[in-house]
């Protein structure tokens, strides 16, 4: 199957009226105030850039702007809220799905998981190594399953190594073994902690 996505062009001539600064979409800072702050844009049109981001990020997807207009609600309330969601699309096709959590990108690389009856899941992994996209093709219910066990990780900021995700019997257990690995460290630091603080003889 080929599938292409062409995009869409935002309708920014309002923005630009009100002489908001506009670059593929109207510019947004995280918390989703334009250049004029007591306006704020979510949704297709609403394009992110703050420090730290690689490029500035507008999401094609009503997912994303359900999220962003929650946020804008909270932060027009006076709750101070950033947007920090791991993105997450999907299409259906006919009997199949293609789901994605994260930014993929064409220069990633890519370990691939098959997940029986022709599914596959696909963890893209940045430069340095670090998770930076879930996405999978196939049966909606074994191809959703796994691409929320991948946002859970992006969310937690888990990223585990390409041979642990072809290796794991249930990708579960990558999140599993993150959690004990820091309830382990946590202990760790308790008991050196306490033995720093015993009177010497």
């Amino acid at each position: 199957m080929l599938l292409i996505a062409i995009g869409v062009t935002p309708e920014t001539a309002l923005a630009e009226a009100s002489g908001l600064e506009v670059d593929n979409g109207v510019v947004v800072d995280e918390y989703l105030r334009t250049t004029d702050p007591s306006i704020f844009a979510a949704g297709d049109a609403s394009c992110i850039r703050r420090a730290g981001m690689e490029r500035p990020l507008r999401l094609e997807c009503w997912k994303n702007a359900e999220d962003q207009g929650d946020i804008v609600a909270k932060n027009m309330l006076g709750i101070k809220t950033a947007y920090q969601t791991v993105p997450w699309m999907w299409s259906d096709q006919f009997d199949k799905v293609v789901q994605a959590a994260g930014l993929p990108s064409p220069d990633q690389t890519i370990a691939l998981r098959p997940l029986g009856m022709g599914a596959l899941v696909a963890f893209h992994y940045d430069a340095p190594g670090m998770l930076a996209a879930v996405s999978g093709y196939g049966p909606i219910g074994l191809v959703a399953k796994a691409v929320r066990i991948g946002s859970v990780m992006l969310q937690r900021g888990i990223s585990p190594t390409p041979e642990a995700v072809r290796a794991a019997s249930d990708l579960r257990e990558l999140i599993q073994a993150r959690q004990e690995h820091a309830r382990s460290s946590d202990f760790s630091i308790a008991v050196g902690y306490g033995a720093s603080q015993r009177p010497t003889s």
